[in-house]
């Protein structure tokens, strides 16, 4: 079996995937055409489901694992059983659409993600109806321009779980050495503060402020009214509200250089904070922070989270961007209010 998990990565290498938005599982020509299958003669449908569900989920992800890995070496791996796809015909019809149903469809910049040329027109159909997960790789200025629909070629309105990945290199101020903060401030991003362009990035000063007034109970909508009247814009949190109205879990991986682990930590301590309004009485609320860090050669391990090691030393430039690098998951939950 051909199986088409390539996907273009955002930094311009093409190299083999785990992602699922490019699998060919309407390979008709490839199916088995048996006509008597055990599977559907002896078992019965609850039985088989427990079993496709099983087979085509891919559970070595984690959100750990960069969805657009800044070295084409950097391993990719999944365990979706692919091949019970072509088993036959009858199997092939019952479980052609969980690969994408039971997985998160990976996202990149609106730059390179386009629609592969391998996708068929039914998978491409398969896509727009089974797609419950996305995973959006995405740098700063993308995110807070909030045009989620852009980067994503199937309706969003169906996704129910959403991952936004920010890697060392996707800040603001990603090139700003360490010692150098009081010129720009440092990593800093809020879900109510900018509209995708330099002058209306947010500062580490304004995330403090604004994260204060939350934690004193001031909703957003007071909180903000006065900067956005300085011409801060208005963010990204209305913008997940908009593309993702049937969201019940969100994710958000930080990531950055160990020597901004201190800067890392004050965007996390922010970030407890936020609040997505989701309308008709329910928000996601924040409910948890996990933390690792991985390096060249190294794994790290905290609980039973697991970091791969990748290698990505030619794209280094400085003794402070050498690693390990520190990552961040941040979680919510929706819940009524």
């Amino acid at each position: 079996m051909e199986q088409m998990f390539t996907v273009p990565s955002r930094r311009g290498s093409d190299f083999n995937s785990d992602n699922v938005l490019d699998v060919r599982a309407d390979s008709n020509g490839e199916v088995n055409p048996q006509q008597q299958c055990p599977i559907f003669s002896r078992l019965p449908r609850e039985l088989r489901d427990e079993i496709f569900s099983y087979a085509l989920l891919n559970t070595c992800h984690d959100p750990f694992h960069r969805g657009f890995s800044q070295s084409a070496r950097a391993p990719k791996r999944h365990d979706i059983a692919l091949p019970l796809l072509l088993t036959c015909r009858a199997i092939h019809i019952e479980t052609q659409h969980l690969p994408i149903s039971l997985n998160a469809i990976f996202v990149g910049s609106p730059a390179i993600n386009f629609p592969s040329r391998n996708q068929s027109r039914l998978g491409q159909q398969l896509l727009r109806n089974n797609i419950q997960a996305a995973d959006y790789t995405i740098q700063q200025t993308f995110l807070e321009s909030a045009h989620f629909q852009t980067f994503l070629h199937a309706p969003s309105r169906n996704i129910k779980f959403l991952t936004l990945r920010l890697e060392r290199t996707d800040w603001w101020t990603w090139e700003t050495p360490p010692g150098e903060v009081a010129r720009d401030g440092g990593l800093a991003v809020d879900p109510n503060v900018g509209d995708g362009s330099v002058a209306r990035r947010p500062t580490a000063a304004v995330m403090r402020e604004l994260a204060r007034k939350r934690r004193e109970g001031v909703r957003d909508g007071r909180v903000l009214s006065a900067e956005h009247a300085r011409g801060l814009g208005f963010g990204w949190a209305g913008g997940v509200e908009r593309a993702f109205p049937g969201l019940r879990g969100l994710e958000i991986v930080f990531e950055s250089f160990a020597a901004k682990r201190a800067q890392l930590e004050e965007v996390v301590g922010c970030a407890e904070t936020w609040e997505f309004g989701m309308g008709q009485g329910f928000v996601l609320r924040c409910v948890g922070v996990e933390r690792g860090s991985w390096g060249e050669g190294v794994e790290v391990q905290e609980g039973k989270l697991r970091w791969h090691r990748r290698s990505g030393a030619q794209e280094r430039r400085v003794e402070w961007q050498q690693g390990p690098f520190e990552v961040r998951v941040v979680r919510w939950k929706r819940v009524r209010v």
